[in-house]
């Protein structure tokens, strides 16, 4: 079973910047540069910050 983004704790304009971008889960999320992620339109440094914590809060391992 693949977790959705919904389950991560996300501000809705992060969520939406993921799901524009063609992110719907967070496998596709984590596998995921940082470089790749901040060049998402609408995801700047905060919005990767809060990725970021948002993945280490649910315990979550990823590259960036």
């Amino acid at each position: 079973m693949e977790l959705l983004l919904s389950s991560l704790n996300l501000s809705t304009g992060a969520y939406n910047a993921l799901r524009r971008s063609g992110i719907h889960t967070i496998i596709q999320l984590v596998s995921l540069s940082a470089e790749e992620l901040l060049r998402i339109k609408a995801v700047g440094k905060k919005r990767y910050r809060e990725i970021a914590n948002a993945l280490d809060n649910a315990g979550i391992k990823h590259k960036f």
